[in-house]
């Protein structure tokens, strides 16, 4: 499989990598929704040479060890690292940041944050609490009552008009 350039292995449970050590045509890898929790798992993607599109979003990768990794072995080759939906997200601090400024070649870092990557002046500041508006509540139009014509209009105490079904 020496020409196989593009690799989806989404939703398989992978807990490592370790099959793709020195498949050096891979350019994309796209392993959604797997098992990877640690560097142990992802280490052999070192030896993928061309790999520079990476979607490892919701697995288990956790710990500060994972976003060391690919800034230090994928700093001038990744152009896209999707990691949403993993620990290490959350986890390591100012972690957009960090993965923005020291993967040099990337062009896209999909993560769903409401922080911004650059500060703002603090007139631009909101809150991410209070950025999310809870949705208009839904206001029905007031009651109009219906008018009804005169010839419907009876008193209570009025018997109905005579016909000929309940004539007595």
């Amino acid at each position: 499989m020496t020409s196989l350039t593009t690799l989806d292995v989404s939703d398989n449970k992978i807990r490592s990598f370790e099959d793709l050590r020195g498949h050096a045509a891979i350019t994309t890898l796209i392993a959604s929704g797997n098992a990877v929790a640690d560097v142990s798992g992802i280490e052999p993607l070192d030896g993928c040479a061309s790999l520079v599109t990476i979607d490892l979003s919701k697995n288990k990768l956790s710990g500060a060890e994972c976003a060391d990794f690919f800034l230090e072995k994928f700093a001038d080759r990744a152009k896209l690292l999707k990691l949403q939906g993993n620990p290490v997200v959350s986890e390591v601090p100012s972690y957009r940041k960090k993965m923005v400024s020291g993967l040099r070649a990337l062009r896209r870092v999909l993560v769903v944050t409401p922080v911004p990557i650059r500060p703002r002046p603090r007139c631009e500041r909101r809150s991410s609490r209070t950025d999310s508006r809870p949705p208009p509540s839904r206001v029905s139009p007031p009651r109009v009552p219906r008018i009804q014509s005169r010839r419907a209009r009876r008193d209570a105490f009025q018997s109905p008009p005579s016909t000929p079904f309940n004539a007595t």
